[in-house]
């Protein structure tokens, strides 16, 4: 079996199309339609569902992408084991963070890792919490971290570390000289809140039932700097991680004030792996610098 094939297969799994995969690997579609017919040639089975709107996996192709997943993680986990004996250090990490928890933490851990493993290759997707903990489970990432969500059993917690949630605001604003704040006192300023995949937006939800309240939410974003900008440019109050309202105070005359009333215990930063992964020493390595750093 060619493993060019699998590789040409793999990358078309991932961008959902030959011509995307084309694009990405500077590779002609001509050639990589051809591998991958090549491909089912060998199999017995057809592998893609072609149409004019892309590419989707066949029952068959279903059970070779998972198999690929697990081959191309092993050759790299060999290749790693390798350069460490030949003292090259290469080698790649793969880390998936939501946005409120890449902040200087996660910057200054991987300032000192690179400046010991310069030729390792460090890769940060900024996911929502969710798809952190898929990525976690498909073992696309390494390591994850992630704000106040259940865990699934087969994910393992290297460390937790207790958050608080802050109310973003102009100093003009009304509540801007207070202290702290309740989601009482913010439910009736037109606000804008993080997006349904945050975790911090599940608890304000839960909190704001238990309560009986209602938001006047003009706004929601998967994006904290779009409520950071918003929260300038206009009246809204917007709700936002309080690490991260305290990473952007230093570049914003905005105020950040703590909202008390979300129980802070069940909102905290988590430092996560899949359980009984085996990593190589340099991913070991980072692992260890974050959990310092939490």
């Amino acid at each position: 079996m060619n493993f060019q094939a699998l590789r040409y297969f793999d990358e078309v799994m991932q961008s959902g199309s030959i011509r995307k995969a084309s694009e990405r690997l500077n590779v002609a579609a001509s050639a990589i339609s051809r591998q991958i017919q090549n491909l089912e040639h060998d199999l017995g089975a057809d592998l893609l569902d072609r149409s004019v709107r892309g590419v989707r996996l066949t029952e068959a192709g279903e059970i070779l992408a998972v198999k690929i997943r697990t081959l191309f993680q092993t050759i790299s986990e060999v290749q790693n084991d390798i350069d460490n004996l030949r003292g090259l250090q290469r080698g790649n990490v793969r880390i998936a963070s939501v946005e409120g928890a890449a902040n200087a933490t996660l910057a200054d851990a991987c300032a000192q890792f690179y400046k010991r493993f310069p030729l390792v290759k460090v890769s940060i997707d900024i996911l929502d919490a969710q798809h952190v903990s898929e990525a976690l489970m498909g073992e696309t990432v390494d390591i994850g971290i992630v704000f106040g969500i259940p865990m699934r059993p087969e994910i393992e917690v290297i460390k937790r570390r207790p958050g608080h949630i802050a109310a973003c605001l102009k100093g003009n604003h009304p509540l801007a000289n207070n202290r702290q704040v309740t989601l009482k006192e913010i439910s009736g300023f037109p606000s804008i809140l993080p997006g349904r995949g945050f975790g911090i937006r599940r608890l304000i939800e839960e909190e704001i039932l238990r309560q009986n309240l209602s938001m006047n939410m003009a706004f929601e974003s998967n994006s904290l700097e779009f409520i950071r900008r918003m929260t300038e440019a206009t009246d809204l109050l917007g709700v936002l991680p309080l690490a991260q309202s305290i990473h952007l105070s230093h570049s914003t005359s905005l105020c950040f004030i703590p909202i008390v009333d979300i129980e802070n215990e069940h909102y905290v930063t988590e430092l996560c792996v899949k359980r009984s992964r085996n990593f190589a020493p340099h991913v070991r390595t980072l692992l260890s610098a974050l959990e310092k750093a939490f």
